[in-house]
C-alpha cells in the first residue's frame, strides 16, 4: 500500500470487524434518507458471510492536508475543492492490488472507496491506525483527521490486528460545541439528519426550515468539527497534488447563482461535488445567500423564484425573506398569486407571516 502512495496502512482479519452500535444508530433514525446504510447493515453485521473469499482487510490512509479557508463567501469542504477522491484513491488501490498479485500470484482482491458496505473508519480503528473522536471521525494522533481511507479486501490471512488505540479526546468538546446545527446528540454519536454535510449532499429534497439559518454559507459539505479539533494542529498543509483547491471552484455566491447545468457538468466533471448535482448545488447556494444577507444578490435570488423547479423556487423565497423581509414583501405576494406547488405556497405563506 505504501508503494502505491498511501501514507500509512494496516491490516486486520475480516473476522475481527464488528460494529456493535450500528443497529441502535439506525433504529434511532440517525441515517436520515441514506437508505444504502440500512441496506448495508446486514453486510456490516456479518461481513464474513457477505465476503466469503475475504480473509483480511488492509486500510490505506492518504493525508490530503488542511488548507486555509477560502476567502469566498461560499464554502466548500476542503476535500471537494480538488479532484474527486474516489477516483484518485481507487487508482491507488488498483496499483496496490496489482503489486500484491505480482508478489502473491492467485490472491483474490477487491477494493472500496467510501462506496462499499464496510465502514472504513471502523476498519482503521480496529487495525490500530487511530481512534474515533467525539465527532465520529478517525483521529491519527500524529496526523489529525485530514485524510482519505481506502479498503483492500484480500484472500490472504493475516495475524491478529494491532490493538486499537485508546480514545484520547479527554474532556475536549470543541468539535461538539462548534456544530451550529447540534448534530451530535451525544459524544461519539452523529445524527446525520442535522449534519450540514448530509443536508448539502445526501438530502435530495427540501432542507428543513429550522436548520437552514444554521447552515452558514456552506454550499457543499462542512469542515467545522475538523477545523475545531486540536489534534489537527499536527496535520500537514498541502498546496499541490490532485486535492489542491482549484481556482475555478473558489467562486463567490454571485457567480454560483448564475451557474448553468452545462457549466456545472464541465466545472465539476471529476469532482466529488457531482454527487449533489446541479439542482442540489443551487439549492445550497440559495440557502447560503439567505445566510450571507448581501442585498446586492437580491435580484439574482429573486430570479430563482420564477424557476421551473419548485425545489429551487422554495429555497429562493426563503432566501429573499432572510435577506430583506420587508423589501421583498411585494415580490412574494406576486408569487403567491401565481404559485401552484403546495410546498412552495406554504413556504411563501410562512415568510409572509414571519415578516409581519
Amino acid at each position: 500500500m505504501l508503494q502505491a502512495g498511501f501514507h500509512e496502512a494496516a491490516s486486520l482479519p475480516l473476522a475481527a470487524l464488528r460494529e456493535p452500535h450500528l443497529q441502535a444508530w439506525l433504529d434511532a433514525g440517525h441515517a436520515g434518507e441514506m437508505d444504502w446504510m440500512v441496506r448495508h447493515a446486514r453486510v456490516r453485521r456479518d461481513p464474513e458471510r457477505a465476503f466469503p473469499r475475504t480473509r483480511s482487510v488492509t486500510v490505506g490512509l492518504f493525508e490530503f492536508g488542511a488548507v486555509a479557508p477560502s476567502a469566498s463567501n461560499a464554502r466548500l469542504a476542503h476535500y471537494a475543492s480538488g479532484k474527486d477522491y474516489h477516483l484518485v484513491i481507487k487508482d491507488m488501490l488498483r496499483a496496490a492490488a496489482a503489486d500484491l498479485i505480482q508478489r502473491a500470484p492467485g490472491v483474490w482482491t477487491r477494493s472500496f472507496v467510501d462506496a462499499g458496505p464496510l465502514n472504513e473508519k471502523r476498519c482503521a480503528e480496529l487495525a490500530g491506525l487511530g481512534f474515533i473522536g467525539k465527532h465520529t471521525n478517525l483521529i491519527v494522533p500524529d496526523r489529525g483527521s485530514w485524510f482519505f481511507l481506502g479498503l483492500l479486501l484480500t484472500s490472504l490471512t493475516v495475524d491478529a490486528a494491532t490493538a486499537p488505540q485508546a480514545e484520547r479526546c479527554g474532556t475536549c468538546t470543541a468539535c461538539l460545541d462548534i456544530c451550529p446545527t447540534k448534530a451530535f446528540p451525544a459524544p461519539f454519536v452523529l445524527d446525520a439528519r442535522r449534519c450540514i454535510s448530509y443536508l448539502t449532499i445526501e438530502l435530495r429534497g427540501v432542507i428543513p426550515r429550522e436548520l437552514r439559518a444554521l447552515m452558514g454559507t456552506w454550499v457543499f459539505g462542512c469542515d467545522l468539527c475538523l477545523e475545531a479539533c486540536p489534534w489537527n494542529r499536527f496535520a500537514v498543509r498541502t498546496a499541490a497534488g490532485p486535492f489542491a483547491p482549484r481556482p475555478a471552484t473558489q467562486r463567490d455566491l454571485n457567480s454560483w447563482l448564475q451557474l448553468t447545468p452545462a457549466e456545472f457538468e464541465v466545472l465539476f466533471q471529476d469532482s466529488a461535488v457531482q454527487r449533489t448535482g446541479w439542482r442540489g448545488f443551487l439549492r445550497n447556494v440559495l440557502v447560503a445567500c439567505g445566510n450571507n444577507g448581501n442585498s446586492a444578490l437580491l435580484e439574482l435570488v429573486h430570479a430563482w423564484t420564477r424557476d421551473a423547479d419548485p425545489l429551487l423556487r422554495l429555497h429562493a423565497h426563503w432566501a429573499l425573506w432572510r435577506m430583506a423581509p420587508a423589501a421583498t414583501h411585494f415580490w412574494r405576494q406576486q408569487c403567491l398569486d401565481n404559485e401552484t406547488d403546495p410546498q412552495v405556497l406554504e413556504e411563501i405563506q410562512l415568510c409572509l407571516q414571519e415578516s409581519n
